[in-house]
C-alpha cells in the first residue's frame, strides 16, 4: 500500500501530544497541588516535547512528500486498469475475453 508508513508517520505525530503529554499534565495538576518546582518542571516538559512533536510532524510531512515525488504506478496495473475500462464499453464478449485475459495475466 503506497504512502502507508507515510500516514501513519502523520497520524501517529499529531495524536502523539496530546494524548502522552498534554492531557496527563493538564489531569495531574488540576487533581494534585503542584507546588512552584513542580509546575516549572511540568511546564518545561510540556515545551520540550511539544519542541518535539512539532519536529516529528514536520518529518513526516517530508517524508509524505519525498514518498508523493518518487512514486510512479506500475505501468502493468495502468495496462489492467485500462483493459477493464475498454471492456466496459464494449460487448458481452469482450467482456469475457477481457475478463479472461485479466485472470491470465494475474497467475
Amino acid at each position: 500500500m503506497p504512502f502507508f508508513s507515510a500516514f501513519a508517520g502523520l497520524v501517529g505525530a499529531i495524536i502523539y501530544f496530546p494524548l502522552v503529554v498534554h492531557f496527563p499534565i493538564k489531569l495531574y495538576k488540576k487533581v494534585y497541588a503542584v507546588s512552584k518546582a513542580q509546575s516549572i518542571a511540568l511546564s518545561t516538559i510540556y515545551w520540550v516535547f511539544l519542541g518535539i512533536c512539532l519536529a516529528s510532524i514536520v518529518g513526516a510531512v517530508e517524508s509524505l512528500i519525498s514518498s508523493w515525488s518518487s512514486f510512479q504506478v506500475n505501468t502493468r496495473v495502468e495496462n489492467v486498469l485500462l483493459t477493464v475500462y475498454v471492456a466496459e464499453r464494449s460487448s458481452r464478449l469482450e467482456r469475457l475475453r477481457t475478463c479472461l485475459c485479466v485472470l491470465q495475466f494475474f497467475q
